[in-house]
């Protein structure tokens, strides 16, 4: 739940602890699978990062039916929110091994649009946005594909992102701000937050958020202002996919 739950922890909370008693009626079956892994989605939003992280690398090391509960993106979008870049890399091979020509429904559909975005932040970091580009293509490919709602509003942020870093902050206001019309209806609270402070920072061009092309829920130096992102954000990671 946790695009739409994420600001409320009361039902994550009922709903892990269900998942956990389940994981640890079922040890015989998975015996090697922590019941804690129940409450992953949790310890991300919440900035239990060195907890996530072994937990998320642990079901890695061994996925089956664990995934349902620690998905490749969750790993990716730790990963890469820890600026440990070259796993992140690692997973987009494994999930997209065409790249973005990877054709749609050849990966797991929600996975995908995560590893594509992230992809297309790494190359957005480094300055080419040729290849940048061709991700965010690819993703919209395969939202198109798929039809759902879940992922578009993601997807206009990171359009943003890429706009913004090209230096064309008109685009880059027309993405956000499509950006929030599609985390309002369904409401998803991430995507909401990411997008109204992404406007702000556009509309404050001439600040330290105004200057890069990234940093939606950054402030000066890029580094997230959330603050369960920033406590559990290494130093210099923290910009957003």
């Amino acid at each position: 739940m946790a695009p739409y739950g994420a600001d409320r922890p009361l039902e994550r909370g009922i709903l892990a602890a269900e998942d956990e008693q389940a994981i640890a009626e079922a040890s015989g079956v998975r015996a090697d699978l922590p019941p804690q892994v129940a409450h992953f989605s949790s310890l991300l939003l919440e900035g239990g990062w060195p907890e996530a992280r072994a937990l998320a690398l642990t079901v890695r090391a061994d996925p089956s039916d664990a995934e349902s509960f620690v998905a490749p993106g969750a790993l990716g979008l730790l990963a890469y929110h820890q600026g440990d870049r070259d796993l992140v890399r690692a997973l987009v091979r494994e999930t997209l091994p065409g790249g973005p020509e990877t054709a749609p429904g050849d990966a797991i559909f929600t996975t995908a649009l995560t590893m594509q975005r992230l992809a297309a932040a790494l190359a957005r970091d480094e300055g080419d946005l040729t290849t940048a580009r061709r991700w965010l293509v690819a993703r919209d490919r395969w939202l198109a594909w798929g039809g759902g709602v879940l992922g578009q509003a993601e997807g206009q942020l990171a359009w943003a992102r890429y706009h913004r870093a090209a230096g064309d902050h008109a685009q880059a206001r027309t993405h956000a701000a499509a950006a929030l019309a599609r985390a309002t209806t369904p409401r998803q609270p991430l995507a909401l937050l990411a997008a109204r402070v992404l406007l702000g920072q556009l509309a404050y061009r001439g600040g330290p958020g105004g200057r890069r092309g990234d940093p939606a829920g950054c402030g000066a130096g890029g580094r997230l202002r959330h603050p369960a992102w920033a406590r559990g954000g290494a130093a210099g990671a923290g910009r957003p996919p």
